[in-house]
């Protein structure tokens, strides 16, 4: 009688998954790529001002060889409490425009300066970010 031996099975299986971990979202070229992805925030401009409630539209560029992944986050600038935060997917893009319209909350009832942060990544872990501040009044 024919033994099953788990093993055929099972280490065949584990090697697909292992060459599959070690090589998702990387080719054999990022082992060299250095050069950190580019990011320009286009509005708002630093240093302006919106009121809660607004619709403020917040625009960025990104660019590098293979991007990996954009995130936006805005941060109460007195203790980096995350207010907003969103991650886009970017994968294999050398471009990447960045559109997001952000109903204005009331952060308090004294003016509130944030930050505005767009953050980027490409497949060989190179890390950018680029920030605008930004007064919120209440209405």
């Amino acid at each position: 009688m024919y033994r099953f031996n788990l093993s055929w099975i099972l280490l065949p299986t584990i090697a697909l998954w292992a060459t599959f971990l070690l090589t998702a979202c990387h080719d054999e070229h990022d082992c060299c790529d250095t050069t950190k992805p580019t990011v320009e925030i286009l509005s708002p401009p630093d240093n302006s001002f919106t009121v809660a409630g607004d619709n403020l539209d917040i625009r960025a560029q990104v660019e590098d060889n293979s991007l990996h992944e954009v995130k936006l986050e805005i941060t109460r600038a007195s203790d980096s409490t995350v207010i907003f935060s969103k991650k886009y997917n970017a994968h294999d893009k050398k471009s990447f425009s960045l559109n997001e319209t952000w109903l204005v909350p009331k952060l308090a009832d004294v003016e509130t300066e944030v930050i505005i942060r767009v953050i980027a990544e490409d497949h060989s872990d190179n890390l950018v970010s680029d920030f605008v501040s930004l007064s919120v009044f209440p209405n």
